[in-house]
This record gives C-alpha cells, structure tokens and sequence, in this order.
C-alpha cells in the first residue's frame, strides 16, 4: 500500500499516521494490502443513463 510507505518514509506529512506506519514491517504492509484487495464494496453501484459529459 503506497499510502502506508510514504507515512512510513515520511512523504506524508501526518504524525499519527507516522507513528503507527512507522512499526510496521514490509510484510506488515503486504498482509494489510491483501486484506483490503478482498473486500467487496458495501453498496452496488448502477449505471446512469449518461452523465455530464456525455449527450443526453
């Protein structure tokens, strides 16, 4: 997760985020990931019929 190696490294400034990317190891990130890549979207979403920038 690209997220959680800059607040580790430092390239996001968020010092509670910091603190807690800080511990974790590389294989910690991975597992975290793979969670997350699991997960289903709690609400389906539908198809408009258009949208903005097409015409309707």
């Amino acid at each position: 997760m690209r997220a959680l190696d800059e607040y580790k490294k430092g390239g996001r400034k968020n010092p509670i985020m910091k603190g807690f990317a800080s511990n974790l190891t590389d294989a910690d990130i991975d597992v975290i990931a793979q969670y997350f890549s699991q997960l289903k979207p709690p609400l389906a979403t539908e198809e408009r019929p258009y949208t903005r920038f097409t015409a309707h």
